[in-house]
């Protein structure tokens, strides 16, 4: 026997692409039998070619437990300039899938941030995870400071060697400078004792030749 596979069960068992508002008055019972069932709904405001999510919300759960109902809420109270399409992700009414709608609501509209979602919704575990984070980005945010002074301690203390480099560069060159001047004087020394030597020679001669004569 041959056993068969079992189908993956999907939560999101279909989509609706952004429609026209306008179809929620005059809308076909084909449509209108997809927007019976539970699911997420995202509300959008046309700018041009693109289209900006305006609100995101939730059908199946409390009095209004269908997409249809939800839109038609909307459709009613919300000026008409407020947002021009919308779309549905259908998602099975079972419990088990259903508790989840509320977790999808409340992470959708926090990664699309719409303007007409006044209300975040709330995630389980928020705060405590909130306390975690905030003590996650304060480690996180000492470990870098001590990076951050390491590294500065690294360039405080490659700025002095530079100093001392450029330091010990000018002292060599004042050393050399000296030492140039020094044997500039030594050779003009040396020509003045040789100048000082010839003119004793002659001095010598002269004497000596003073002496025969007389």
């Amino acid at each position: 026997m041959v056993k068969k596979k079992k189908k993956k069960e999907h939560l999101i068992q279909g989509y609706i692409r952004p429609q026209k508002r306008i179809l929620l008055k005059h809308i076909s019972s084909r449509l209108k039998k997809l927007l019976e069932l539970r699911g997420v709904y995202v509300l959008y405001k046309k700018y041009g070619k693109s289209m900006k999510i305006y609100r995101i919300g939730v059908a199946g759960i409390g009095e209004a437990k269908r997409l249809f109902d939800r839109l038609k809420s909307h459709d009613r109270h919300t000026k008409p300039d407020e947002w021009d399409y919308f779309s549905a992700f259908i998602i099975p009414t079972t419990p088990k899938k259903r508790r989840y709608l509320t977790d999808i609501e409340a992470l959708a509209i926090r990664i699309g941030n719409p303007i007409g979602n006044k209300v975040k919704g709330r995630l389980i575990g928020e705060d405590k995870w909130i306390k975690e984070v905030r003590n996650a980005i304060k480690e996180q945010n000492k470990f870098i400071k001590e990076k951050i002074e390491k590294v500065k301690e690294k360039e405080e203390k490659y700025k002095e060697y530079r100093r001392r480099k450029k330091k010990i560069k000018r002292e060599l060159k004042l050393q050399k400078r000296k030492e140039k001047n020094l044997e500039k004087k030594l050779k003009t020394a040396r020509g003045k004792s040789e100048k000082a030597k010839e003119k004793g020679k002659i001095y010598k001669k002269q004497l000596k030749e003073l002496k025969k004569a007389l």
